[in-house]
């Protein structure tokens, strides 16, 4: 089954991946957006922005179920109709994510950089927001439930309904992340404990039963001197993937760090191949296969490969000559893997200029298949941030502004909506989970 991940702290690595919305020149006009969006159930004019919506196949985004995504213009989301809609406009907003019905959409707004991050949550059924908290550094659905661990200067378990939250629990400020079981029987998350040289991170779980919360349950503990931050927990397990964090070092886990398994049953731990610190390049399938995008440091260019794990085996997947593996993803009924293969080029990612447009565009879409990468010509050139539809039957991803599903290595893809006004920061990478929400 798999796992369930979420974004790790912004406390622990503030700044690491920093996202910032594409700046739109300040001379241009004043273009109203099309059509009517949804406030209180209620259809009203539509607010005015610098450049026009996008377009939306609107028969296949009502095919592919709810979607949201954050550009500069705030976030918009997909209704059962397949129509574009705003749910909060004129903010900087990011970090989307869907309750396991659809029924509700949490995001996060926030000043320049990040500051003064705020959760909002969305009620779809209600067309408004029903709940804000401020000082959030994250936020993560319980599997199968609407309900929500938030982490922040108040950290608590909450349920929503169309009444608003309830606090079915309060809980000490996570120094890494809170992570759900697949199953949501369970939360995991880690404190830092100690002080000065002895300080140490100590692993706690805790049990989720209906609308009652179990008493905090002592996991393992990392070396003293180094943290660690939470990646992932296998149900069927209890096994744990956990990023070390050497020094409590942001500069140290931005390059880069070892992703370690932690077995439960014995209490031991496998290392494997240095990583960035980041859930969207973990990908999960069935039956103990899962992948990752192995290397550093900190750029998303450069000496990039996917390592993909079988029964406890790491195999690093061979590349041609020059070309390295970036953003595998799984799905999660067959197992098949996919990447985006592209130059080698280790100083691509520095920024936005023109060596980094110039290498966006030898991306191209890969499977692997008996043993190598076989490119999908269908999907051209530029693709970024790939993943397999939730049924299994085709692959989502963005290229040129666009977002596109494409179904077979020789089938023209679809534009499902765009353009998207770009999105990068310094590293000049759009990160999936930051920017964009399908709901599964």
């Amino acid at each position: 089954m798999q796992p369930d991940c979420v974004k790790i702290s912004k406390r622990r690595v503030h700044g690491m991946f920093g996202l910032v919305a594409a700046a739109v020149a300040g001379t241009a006009a004043w273009v109203p957006a099309h059509g009517p969006h949804l406030v209180n159930g209620r259809a009203v004019s539509a607010p005015r922005f610098f450049i026009a919506p996008p377009s939306v196949n609107r028969s296949l985004a009502k095919s592919l179920g709810p979607f949201a995504f954050a550009n500069s213009q705030g976030l918009w989301m997909t209704t059962a109709g397949g129509e574009l809609v705003y749910v909060s406009a004129n903010t900087h907003a990011l970090n989307p994510s869907w309750s396991a019905n659809g029924l509700y959409l949490a995001y996060e707004t926030s000043g320049p950089n990040g500051a003064d991050a705020k959760l909002n949550v969305y009620s779809v059924r209600l067309a408004t927001t029903i709940y804000h908290q401020l000082s959030v550094y994250g936020m993560a659905w319980q599997p199968g439930h609407n309900v929500m661990a938030v982490w922040g200067t108040r950290s608590a378990v909450l349920s929503f309904s169309n009444a608003g939250a309830k606090t079915l629990g309060t809980l000490p400020v996570p120094h890494g992340s809170i992570i759900w079981t697949s199953t949501g029987q369970r939360f995991i998350y880690s404190r830092t404990l100690g002080a000065g040289a002895k300080r140490y991170d100590q692993v706690y779980a805790v049990s989720v039963s209906g609308s009652r919360l179990g008493k905090p349950q002592a996991l393992f503990r990392s070396a003293k001197g180094s943290g660690l931050l939470p990646a992932a927990s296998f149900s069927n397990s209890h096994n744990l993937l956990y990023w070390p964090d050497p020094q409590f070092s942001a500069s140290l886990l931005a390059d880069g760090t070892t992703l370690q398994l932690w077995h439960a049953d014995s209490g031991t731990t496998s290392k494997y191949l240095p990583m960035l610190p980041y859930p969207d390049y973990l990908a999960f399938g069935p039956k103990n296969r899962w992948a990752y995008m192995a290397g550093g440091p900190r750029a998303i260019s450069g000496g990039k490969s996917v390592v993909l794990v079988q029964n406890g085996r790491a195999e690093s997947l061979a590349v041609p000559t020059s070309v390295e593996a970036l953003e595998p993803a799984m799905n999660a009924k067959t197992g098949a893997l996919l990447a985006v293969l592209a130059q080698n080029n280790p100083n691509a990612a520095w920024g936005l200029g023109k060596p980094y447009r110039t290498w966006v565009q030898t991306r191209r879409l890969a499977i692997w298949e008996r043993g190598i990468w076989t490119i999908w010509p269908s999907a051209g050139r530029g693709v970024t941030d790939p993943v397999w539809l939730p049924n299994g039957r085709g692959i989502l991803y963005l290229a040129n502004n666009r977002l596109w599903v494409v179904r077979g290595a020789h089938t023209p893809p679809q534009m499902v909506i765009g353009p998207i006004p770009s999105a990068g920061g310094y590293y000049g990478e759009i990160l999936r989970s930051s920017l964009w929400s399908l709901h599964p």
